[in-house]
């Protein structure tokens, strides 16, 4: 108010001096508020370097959240991975370990069968060497034998026919049986169970019947 008044009275006097005064009046003014304005906006640019420092920070930090999380998801995976090929080695393991108890069992329960397979085979081999004089004792008696009785066939197998096949070194089964060399013993079974009777005789006729490609004289 004070310096309106002393405005009006100043241009009363002169106009130049009075707009002198007001720009004088109006530069303290502005230095006033230059005063009060000056540190608050220092404060703001310097809180806005510290907010962009801040942020820089944040914006640096996120990324290393971001390259942090992209690391653990690889590294998440990879176990996952790891994990699925333990279970997967440890299913093998146990399949593994139960093939090799099966095998051991069937190693040992074959082991037990050794002497018989041996004995078997020797056997075998045995009556592999008799072929000859068996299919020759064979072939005569389902030949000739099917007229005659039992007492005959025994006589002409033990006292003749055997005797000829050691004289010729023919290598025969000492313990030939016809009716167990020709016969199947499924089928002597069947035959059995419809009404043959089951001694050798029998046996032998029901051979010779089967076996034979024409009838006996």
């Amino acid at each position: 108010m004070l310096s309106l008044f002393l405005c009006d009275r100043i241009v009363r006097v002169s106009t130049a001096a009075a707009g002198l005064f007001a720009w004088v009046r109006a530069m303290e003014d502005y230095s006033k508020i230059f005063k009060t304005v000056k540190p608050k906006r220092d404060r703001y640019e310097a809180a806005m370097a510290e907010l962009n420092e801040k942020r820089a920070q944040i914006a640096d930090a996120e990324r290393l959240i971001q390259e942090a999380q992209k690391r653990l998801d690889e590294l998440r995976a990879n176990y996952e991975k790891q994990m699925a090929e333990k279970e997967q080695l440890r299913r093998d393991c146990e399949h593994m370990q139960m093939m090799l108890d099966k095998a051991s069992r069937l190693i040992n329960g074959l082991a037990s069968e050794k002497v018989r397979w041996e004995a078997t085979v020797a056997d075998l081999q045995q009556q592999i060497s008799y072929v000859t004089g068996d299919c020759l004792l064979a072939s005569a008696f389902l030949s000739y034998m099917g007229p005659f009785l039992s007492q005959y066939r025994d006589r002409m197998m033990n006292e003749i026919w055997f005797k000829e096949i050691k004289k010729l070194s023919i290598p025969c089964n000492p313990e030939f049986n016809f009716a167990n060399f020709l016969s199947i013993p499924t089928q002597v079974r069947d035959w059995n169970i419809q009404g043959l009777p089951s001694d050798t005789f029998s046996t032998e006729n029901g051979v010779i019947v089967t076996r034979g490609n024409r009838w006996p004289l």
